[in-house]
């Protein structure tokens, strides 16, 4: 019947869509932040607030507490605005931070909610 090209084709193309394949799964689609977007989004080496979205092994290096929020829409296309707000408590080895994400429109649209310890 099915050779196993075939066979093996046809198992991908039903496994992989369902899959998330993004290369770190905590990861936003674009960093978020002011200094992010200032520094054309290379936010790797960041120590802020946004680092639960941008970089979360950052958090460690937190040391004082922090509340952000931002708001970003592009191209005047609600459907492309972006939406984030966190909190980040540094504790005395680490810190815990709590945050949420929304971006898209009113009829299509991925919310996330996130905590996050990092240890130093």
């Amino acid at each position: 019947m099915y050779d196993r090209f075939t066979f093996l084709f046809l198992i991908l193309l039903y496994v992989l869509p369902k899959q998330d394949l993004h290369a770190q799964g905590s990861q936003e689609l674009l960093p978020k932040g002011a200094r992010a977007a200032a520094l054309g989004h290379a936010s790797l080496t960041l120590v802020d607030g946004w680092a639960l979205f941008n970089n979360p092994g950052a958090l460690g290096l937190v040391t004082e507490a922090s509340a952000v929020v931002g708001y970003d829409h592009r191209w005047q296309l609600a459907e492309l605005s972006s939406l984030g707000a966190a909190y980040v408590h540094p504790l005395a080895n680490g810190s815990v931070t709590v945050g949420a994400s929304r971006f898209g429109g009113p009829h299509l649209h991925e919310s996330k909610l996130k905590l996050a310890y990092a240890h130093r």
